[in-house]
């Protein structure tokens, strides 16, 4: 995990797009893979054959393409 200090709100206002579902962190305080991270960390979804790992990470919050629905059951 790379750790850093950001404002979910100041990501926010970089990157825009809808808020799926959750309430997310304060701050991000790190980066990490979805199976590692944990409530505070930043994930992101590169490769839809890893979507279903969206539903079980831990991650304060995952950045997914553009698109992106829901998980698959």
């Amino acid at each position: 995990m790379k750790a850093f200090s950001l404002a979910f709100s100041r990501l926010y206002s970089l990157l825009g797009g809808p808020l799926m579902e959750g309430q997310p962190p304060e701050f991000l305080r790190g980066v990490a893979g979805l199976a590692d991270a944990l409530p505070e960390d930043l994930s992101f979804l590169g490769n839809f054959k890893y979507a279903p790992w969206v539903k079980s990470s831990r991650a304060g919050v995952i950045l997914v393409p553009i698109g992106f629905k829901e998980v698959p059951n």
